[in-house]
């Protein structure tokens, strides 16, 4: 019977191994996520500010 706990036992520690090894990717995963997340917002960030420049010399233009 003893034999038996143990392996139940290293069972258990490999699933907690493979659980925390599946969170650490995981965790990789949503920190790639939110880098390129930051990413997009800056370029959207600067093309916009580039695209209002760009409307107000047009503007600029057509008014003198």
């Amino acid at each position: 019977m003893e034999g038996g706990w143990r392996e139940l036992l290293r069972g258990a520690r490999d699933e907690m191994r493979d659980a925390k090894d599946e969170m650490r990717d995981a965790k990789d995963e949503m920190r790639d996520a939110k880098d390129e997340l930051r990413d997009y917002i800056l370029l959207t960030q600067q093309h916009c500010t580039i695209g209002n420049l760009l409307a107000l010399l047009c503007i600029k233009k057509t008014l003198v």
